[in-house]
């Protein structure tokens, strides 16, 4: 085998074609039989009869397959590596559920850890040590028998003592301890090397669950990107570069500049990872990394990239070294070895904070590791917004996360934990003053647009930056000025085109620019002072991305691509668009101004129109049309609309469509993305069965329509005149068809808004017809553009609380919080059919039952909170291990009677999957009658006894009593 370079990767193992290169041999056998087991675990997972599956391949299992597994491994890398993925994914898979604990089947382990120790380099040099042979393989492979046995002596060995040193409370010496990790690597090395994230089949081998079929955020996949963009033999490079400063520094700054393009390249892609979280919580985590895939986490702290940079850069705090040594050790021991050396590689480098610090760092250098340190803020910024959705898995029985943060204690208790922890995070690498991230830039103004008495409306606005920086089409500029009275002010400004530089990175949506352009309207005192600046003035400016709004091609010739723009925002998409060498499928810009005079970037438009024929169609739509203004658009190919862009809209029905892209104000953005242009809105099979709370869901990827809102200031103010909301009507709109949020003082209706909301449907529903302040706070903040969306939908003032129905506001409020955990743990984007044909895209059916084990549990403590009785709570906890031991029977049965029928089991699987959502859908109607009785008498000021609730709890149970019926009937 080649010798790989640092932080390269090596191959992944051919796990389908291995079977076909292997000569006959007892090895051979082995690898077949654990072959077959691995094509027909997902099935098993699906019924919950895993461990049956593999207690079955454990009973085949002995000293003969031990030796026979050494043998063709000595021999073949490529096995022993497959071995190592499929063994360990089988240990992980039969430790899950985890509210029933067990034991891993002997056999099975004992053949991981023999298999593990000729897996790991530094453990195979102490095996060979005790073998007191030499570490070739001819003369190692001579001895396949004793091999095995010296393997897992040593294992055993190295378990036991690190057993003994947990039992009495004592860390292990560094070295064994590393020791113990590399026998336990292959959990998290795994990310690395489970199949080709290419061949959407590769799934099928491991068991996976629907969200992590896809590529996006794969850990091999994240490496692969940054070695594309020569960042890993730039970071190589790096104590080379660092150590021969300054006369390197030219060097330096265009490494810093490619690893800055690596990092903007790899946030999107991490931002593209989309889960179902409830899914993940209830089975993926618990699976273990081994099993899955992608996950949330690869997206946190322990991917490599975290560590690459984080090595590079620093922290800003006082013990920055000693804590960022510890920090790298713990983060990086499950790391492959390659990966892990190149970490210790730019360790042992000289410190490049520290020589900025210095006065021999030149101000460009200075400023090029600003321009970086940008980029890491907003991934670490990017991590902090994706990992509140944890919380949501916890709720759905997640026990815990990779870095250790635990449900005990309840799930807001974690959420602060985890804000906590990621907030103090950022300020240990960046400070808090962060300012400091900008770099200077020079704002000059050109092609003013005139209106009245030749008043500036707007101007376009370039910003020739101190050093290059990474931006991609909807990324916006944080721009500081010094105003002539000597105050300094901030604003945010949508990039609205961007200016290709030679010899810079470009890619991917991103390219490296020294200049970029701001379509800005002369409004407010920054606005108006930059719109006057035609000389040119001073600035500071950082790059504030927007990893939702990427432009991506289409990819094949039926595909449609719709683009819609207010005003000058039209320059990202021509911006764009001029970049592509080919357009595949179909482009429609839909552009809207007032005349033709306000229309911005016409040039550009012109020639778009001539060069793209015919795979983009331009519609200008004018709402005050000056009278050649029409005839002047058909002139150059331009198809001209006299009304507003939504009238035009109104006119069209799109088909295919791969993404739809809306930039503009708040309010052209939200009515643009209600147009029913995009949507073909057909009440779904689903719905009509199970009622709306229980419609589809797209979970697999970021929604198709994509907005983009200008920002705009803090201080524009909320008109005062809207009617109170209470509380309890607040408590009734908690639906996916009818959703209100309160977020501070105000009430809004945000049910246009899980259209494109890009952190998915079940984030907003988990705080329906609630207070989610402290969640849109540690999210979006003070997000200019977020918080102009939200002020379009306000819906009036929250109520104080009821003084004489506080307590029974707060049951309300846990009865919706019961509700919406019913309603995200209960819709799927997929469940089984009939037909079995999409079984392997389908959650376990131990998913959709975790939905009445999540509602039993938080119904029971709700009563016992009230002091209701032990009757009704206990009789509920009953009836649901009823409903189990009628599920188990049910899966057991079919496996028993027809697991090799895959269309059999399809059917099985489609039944359970029916008869729970049926189940939800009463649940459903039974809390909602509930609620609406609780609010009439809180709103009327009645009075309200407990009957209602005993009522509703008797309900429940005989729907649950009707489930299990239900189960034994399949």
């Amino acid at each position: 085998m080649d010798q790989l370079e640092l932080g390269n990767l090596g191959q992944v193992p051919r796990f389908r074609d291995l079977l076909s290169t292997l000569p006959k041999s007892p090895g051979r056998s082995c690898y077949a039989a654990v072959y077959e087991v691995m094509n027909n675990l997902g099935r098993a997972i699906k019924l919950t009869q895993h461990r049956r599956l593999i207690n079955d391949l454990n009973s085949t299992l002995g000293f003969e397959t031990l030796e026979a597994i050494t043998s063709i491994s000595l021999t073949n890398t490529e096995v022993c590596a497959a071995f190592g993925v499929y063994f360990t994914a089988l240990e992980q898979a039969f430790h899950w559920p985890r509210d029933t604990a067990s034991s891993t089947p002997e056999m099975l382990e004992n053949h991981k850890l023999v298999i593990q120790i000729l897996n790991q380099p530094q453990l195979r040099e102490k095996l060979c040590y005790l073998l007191e042979i030499e570490s070739r393989v001819g003369k190692v492979a001579k001895f396949p028998k004793t091999v095995a046995q010296t393997a897992l002596t040593m294992a055993r060995s190295i378990l036991q003592e690190a057993q003994l040193a947990r039992q009495s409370g004592r860390p292990l010496p560094g070295n064994i301890q590393d020791t113990v990790n590399l026998l336990y690597r292959t959990c998290r090395s795994d990310w690395f090397d489970q199949g080709d994230y290419n061949d959407f089949d590769s799934h099928k081998q491991f068991g996976r669950l629907h969200e992590v079929i896809r590529a996006s955020g794969t850990q091999r996949r994240l490496q692969e990107l940054f070695e594309e963009a020569s960042a890993i033999s730039c970071l190589r490079c790096m104590p080379n570069l660092l150590q021969g400063l300054p006369s390197t520094t030219e060097m330096l700054q265009a490494a810093l500049a490619a690893i800055q393009f690596a990092v903007a390249v790899v946030r999107d892609e991490l931002f593209a990872v989309a889960i179902d979280e409830v899914i993940w919580g209830r089975t993926f985590a618990n699976f273990s990394k081994a099993v899955g895939f992608c996950n949330v986490s690869a997206g946190g702290a322990d991917a490599p990239i975290f560590c690459f940079i984080d090595t590079l850069c620093g922290r800003a705090d006082a013990n920055s070294k000693v804590a960022l040594l510890e920090e790298l050790e713990f983060r990086s021991r499950f790391f492959p070895p390659n990966v892990r050396a190149l970490v210790d590689h730019l360790a042992s480098s000289p410190s490049l904070r520290t020589y900025l610090a210095s006065h021999d760092a030149t101000y460009e250098l200075q400023q090029s590791f600003r321009g970086l340190e940008q980029q890491r803020y907003d991934l670490y910024r990017m991590h902090r917004k994706k990992a509140t959705r944890i919380t949501i898995a916890l709720r759905a029985g997640q026990r815990g996360t990779s870095a250790g943060v635990c449900a005990r204690g309840g799930t807001t208790g974690v959420a602060k934990h985890l804000a906590g922890t990621l907030r103090d995070a950022m300020k240990a690498r960046f400070g808090d003053d962060l300012s400091a991230l900008q770099i200077d830039a020079i704002a000059q103004s050109h092609s003013p647009l005139l209106v009245g008495n030749a008043q500036v409306h707007a101007a376009r606005v370039i910003f020739r930056f101190s050093t290059p920086l990474a931006i991609g089409p909807g990324d916006c500029l944080e721009v500081t000025v010094q105003l002539p009275d000597g105050a300094r002010r901030t604003r945010t400004y949508s990039v609205t085109y961007t200016y290709s530089s030679q010899n810079l990175p470009e890619g991917n949506g991103y390219q490296i620019t020294s200049a970029a352009e701001v379509n800005i309207r002369c409004k407010g005192l920054v606005s108006r002072y930059l719109c006057s600046q035609s000389q040119g003035c001073q600035v500071q400016v950082a790059v504030k991305p927007a990893p939702h709004f990427r432009l991506s091609k289409n990819t094949k010739p039926k595909e449609q691509t719709i683009f819609v723009a207010q005003g000058g925002s039209v320059g990202l998409f021509v911006a764009w668009i001029e970049r592509q060498k080919q357009l595949t499928g179909r482009y429609v810009l839909v552009v809207g101004a007032r005349r033709y005079s306000e229309l911005g970037y016409k040039a550009e438009l012109r020639k778009l129109a001539y060069r793209c024929v015919p795979s983009l169609q331009i519609v200008v739509a004018l709402s005050q049309p000056g009278t050649d203004d029409l005839s002047i658009l058909r002139s150059w190919g331009a198809q001209p609309y006299h009304g507003w862009v939504t009238g035009y809209l109104s006119l069209c029905s799109y088909q295919n469509i791969r993404t739809v892209h809306i930039c503009g104000s708040s309010s052209f953005g939200l009515d643009t993305a209600k147009s029913p242009a995009f949507y073909t809105d057909k009440t779904t099979y689903r719905e009509r069965k199970y009622g709306p709370r229980l419609q589809p869901i797209t979970t697999s990827t970021i929604p198709t329509i994509r907005l983009l809102v200008a920002p705009e200031p803090q201080d524009t103010a909320i008109t005062p005149n809207f009617p109170l909301v209470s509380r309890s009507d607040l408590a009734l709109h908690n639906s996916p068809t009818d959703l209100w949020i309160a977020v501070g003082s105000y009430v809004y209706d945000v049910t246009a808004i899980l259209r494109f909301h890009p952190g998915g449907e079940k984030v907003l529903l988990a705080r329906a017809g609630r207070q989610a302040e402290d969640m849109f706070k540690s999210v979006h903040g003070d997000s200019e553009d977020v918080n102009a969306l939200l002020r379009r939908t306000i819906v009036g003032q929250l109520a104080p609380p009821d003084q004489k129905n506080m307590a029974w506001e707060k049951w309300l409020d846990r009865v919706v919080e019961i509700q919406n955990d019913l309603t995200n743990h209960s819709r799927f984007e997929k469940v089984p059919s009939p037909s079995g044909d999409n079984l392997s895209e389908c959650p376990p059916s131990e998913v959709v039952h975790a939905s009445v084990d999540c509602f039993i549990s938080g119904w029971h403590l709700l009563l016992y909170e009230m002091n209701i009785g032990e009757s009704e709570p206990s009789q509920l906890q009953l009836t649901g291990t009823e409903v189990r031991a009628a599920l188990d029977a049910c899966q057991a049965t079919a496996y028993e009677q027809s697991f090799a029928d895959i269309a059999r089991c399809g059917f099985v699987l489609h039944r359970i999957f029916d008869a729970h959502m049926l189940l939800a859908s009463k649940i459903h109607s039974f809390l909602d009658k509930l609620k609406s009785e609780i609010a009439t008498c809180i709103i009327n000021n009645l009075d309200l006894g407990f009957g209602v609730f005993y009522a509703c709890t008797n309900k429940c149970i005989a729907a649950m009593n009707e489930l299990a019926e239900d189960m034994g009937s399949i």
